[in-house]
């Protein structure tokens, strides 16, 4: 039979004795555990940061090949078929040509890159003020 200065609570025995309880919850502090408030919010901030850190790295390594990408656009006699410049094409083409149907070309000018950089800046921007 329990002892009679003993209750339970959602299964937790507690001790009345003062030093029984002091080592239960000296173990219970020094324990490093999830469901503190504080190392959730710690973890979710940790974790919220690297991603949106990684994020703007890689936003930063598109918008660097987006400026190639268009740069090379003004060679005509650039083979698109070819090793180097395939892997770029199909790397930017996609994310360019949602701004291609948007604005077409006028005159043999593309003008929706303009549009595409303003839009990756923006993005970039807004998730350097998440990472900070």
């Amino acid at each position: 039979m329990a002892d009679p200065l003993e209750r339970q609570s959602h299964n937790l025995t507690v001790y009345p004795d003062y030093k029984t309880s002091a080592k239960l919850m000296d173990i219970s502090i020094n324990l490093p555990c999830t469901t503190n408030p504080i190392y959730i919010t710690m973890a979710a901030t940790e974790i919220t940061a690297l991603i949106a850190s990684s994020l703007a790295t890689f936003l930063q390594i598109y918008f660097a090949l987006l400026i190639i990408r268009i740069l090379l656009s003004w060679f005509p006699n650039i083979d698109w078929s070819s090793a180097p410049f395939s892997v770029l094409s199909q790397l930017t083409d996609p994310y360019l040509n949602i701004f291609r149907s948007i604005i077409p070309p006028l005159g043999g000018i593309d003008f929706s890159p303009i549009l595409a950089i303003f839009l990756l800046q923006f993005l970039q921007q807004a998730v350097t003020g998440i990472a900070i």
